[in-house]
């Protein structure tokens, strides 16, 4: 039952809609020196984490599904693998910065939060990048989407 329900397509939202979200805060906190934003930045970024850990399990659940259907080829099977490549770099980078920003508590220099910053962007544009890979196999490909006609069909069989 539980195989039947897409949860992949909706944790995703959650995760990059968290990320980018903690980047604006942290981005806030950043030039506006405020403690609020840097407090909202790392409530949304561990939201985030946990997100991306949800994502990962069921995009792997959904790899594996599609793959035993043995109907992915092409450019499609190498957009699966590198969407799943860098999902898994976003987990490490994604933990990286949370870990940093667990360790530092919120307390950095101007030399470091320029290069937390600069991972939150790097973080963010890769981010994107896997988002748009996901998007071009789902809308070009039509990788795990399931055909109408034929689960009206196998519903309607006795």
């Amino acid at each position: 039952m539980l195989e039947s329900v897409p949860f992949h397509p909706a944790v995703v939202h959650l995760v990059i809609g968290g990320y980018l979200l903690a980047f604006i805060f942290q981005a806030g906190a950043y030039w506006l020196d405020s403690k609020p934003l840097r407090h909202a930045a790392c409530f949304t970024h561990f939201t985030a984490t946990i997100a991306i850990l949800i994502a990962a399990l069921s995009g792997r659940m959904e790899q594996m599904r599609v793959l035993a259907e043995g109907k992915l080829g092409g450019e499609a099977d190498i957009l699966l693998n590198q969407h799943a490549i860098l999902g898994y770099i976003l987990i490490l980078l994604f933990i990286m910065l949370l870990g940093w920003r667990i360790f530092r508590r919120g307390k950095y220099l101007r030399e470091k939060k320029r290069s937390y910053i600069s991972l939150m962007i790097v973080t963010a544009v890769i981010l994107i990048y896997t988002s748009a890979l996901g998007g071009k196999m789902v809308y070009q490909y039509g990788v795990g989407v399931q055909n109408l006609s034929s689960t009206q069909t196998e519903s309607e069989s006795p």
